[in-house]
């Protein structure tokens, strides 16, 4: 129909009019996986198959190589959420029989990452450490805290930061605070590994000086241990661990009111 040979699953069949005078190749046919992840919410595959003949221009393997470059590592964000699609492997095929011209081409796999929403009620950790990162990064994007474009890919002017929460539990508890010991995981997502070095080590200098961050409620979440790996995949593992401790008041229970009462004292003497 005088557009891009796209197809979400089964392309049209042969005898669509809307080929044009029959020439159906190049064209492109996909379809995503999708699989429960329970650490990162969901998880999946995204399956592309480029088909073309051995007279297509332009032929099959550099169609394949601009789909690597252009969609590797490209972040994609709508009201379910934000995701990710890194390259996996390019597996060439052959179809038809001796006939020419020959049907040929590529299937090239991606993996597709979640990276869900993370702040939830105050007191928040994960709200502290992203508004601290903000406040050290400016340039950065933070996943889960920044308003993100539909289609955007970090830079290494524009790194993406990603924290989650990996677990947490209580360390101690009296009658008037409950202390929270969370273990956070910070992503930092560059294309330069010197870039992603540097950045890792200016927000461990940052935060261990600081010392805290300050939570959406207004009180402190301790920083206590704070260590980074260089070498850690950044997008599926996070190079950084935070551990620290925040508190949560006791509420004030509540009691019935005694409205006007009246009271009389006996046997008092002057």
């Amino acid at each position: 129909g005088g557009s891009p040979a796209v197809f979400w699953q089964p392309a049209a069949s042969d005898t669509d009019p809307n080929w044009d005078s029959g020439r159906m190749y190049p064209r492109l046919d996909y379809g995503v996986d999708w699989e429960q992840n329970p650490e990162r919410k969901t998880a999946g595959s995204l399956i592309i198959n480029v088909w073309c003949t051995n007279e297509s221009v332009p032929p099959a393997e550099e169609i394949t190589a601009a789909l690597q470059t252009e969609l590797s590592e490209l972040f994609m964000t709508d009201e379910s959420g934000t995701y990710a699609v890194v390259w996996e492997r390019s597996d060439y095929f052959e179809a038809g029989g001796d006939k020419e011209p020959k049907t040929a081409g590529y299937t090239l796999t991606f993996e597709v990452l979640a990276f869900p929403m993370q702040e939830t009620v105050p007191p928040d950790p994960v709200w502290a450490v992203n508004q601290l990162v903000k406040e050290i990064l400016p340039e950065a994007k933070v996943i889960g805290h920044d308003p993100l474009e539909s289609l955007w890919r970090p830079t290494d002017e524009s790194p993406a930061v990603y924290v989650r929460i990996l677990s947490s539990g209580i360390a101690r508890a009296s009658y008037a605070c409950s202390w929270f010991n969370p273990t956070l995981g910070l992503h930092v997502i560059a294309p330069d590994p010197a870039v992603r070095q540097r950045i890792l080590q200016i927000l461990s200098h940052e935060m261990h000086l600081r010392g805290e961050a300050i939570t959406n409620d207004g009180s402190p979440f301790f920083f206590h241990k704070l260590q980074y790996a260089t070498s850690a995949e950044p997008l599926r593992n996070g190079q950084m661990t935070v551990s620290g401790e925040y508190g949560v008041l006791s509420r004030e229970p509540e009691y019935e009111k005694l409205w006007r009462p009246s009271f009389q004292c006996k046997g008092v003497k002057n």
